[in-house]
């Protein structure tokens, strides 16, 4: 009777043992179905992609910013005043839209110096208003541009954080014309 009991008790064990690894067979078949449903579900779904753009007055802005601080550390850089970059806002004659103009400040010097002296001369205001147009000033400007390139160059040589402003302020030209371009 002892192994009658023993035989039960082990097929019972056997019983046990294998249904529980069919349960877990099971169970990771389910799993698994799961799995491949859900990969088919994702398949099956639709994705809409969006691509924004930033507007152009924000890469105008971010051209401006670096521009105003590369300037700003190259007029503190400058010891000559005539040397120094300026920024105007002017607008055209007849028109209302303003478009700022950066040059050194020898260009405003000379073509005021050459107004006046036309004008002392007794030339008219029109004669006078087209002084940047003699070839005598467009080489007095050139010669002067030419002293103010090199103490660029030599500036920025000199100063890595001039250049980092430097390149910050082309970098965001370049993204502003990119943006022209699309």
């Amino acid at each position: 009777m002892k192994n009658g009991i023993t035989a039960k008790i082990l097929a019972f064990g056997l019983v046990i043992f294998y249904g529980s690894a069919f349960a877990q067979s099971s169970e990771k078949a389910l799993i698994s179905e799961k799995k491949s449903a859900i990969a088919k579900k994702k398949e099956n779904v639709e994705r809409i992609e969006v691509e924004g753009n930033r507007p152009k007055l924000y890469y105008k802005g971010e051209y401006r910013k670096h521009q105003k601080e590369f300037i700003t550390m190259f007029n503190q850089l400058v010891d000559n005043s005539e040397m120094e970059v300026i920024c105007d806002t002017e607008a055209q004659t007849g028109s209302r839209v303003r478009k700022q103009n950066c040059q050194p400040r020898f260009i405003k010097t000379i073509m005021a110096q050459e107004t006046q002296r036309e004008l002392s001369q007794g030339r008219s205001l029109t004669q006078a208003a087209n002084v940047g147009e003699r070839n005598k000033v467009k080489r007095k400007i050139l010669t002067e541009y030419k002293k103010f390139k090199k103490l660029t160059e030599q500036l920025l040589n000199e100063n890595p954080e001039l250049a980092n402003h430097y390149q910050n302020m082309e970098s965001a030209l370049t993204k502003l014309e990119e943006f022209d371009k699309k």
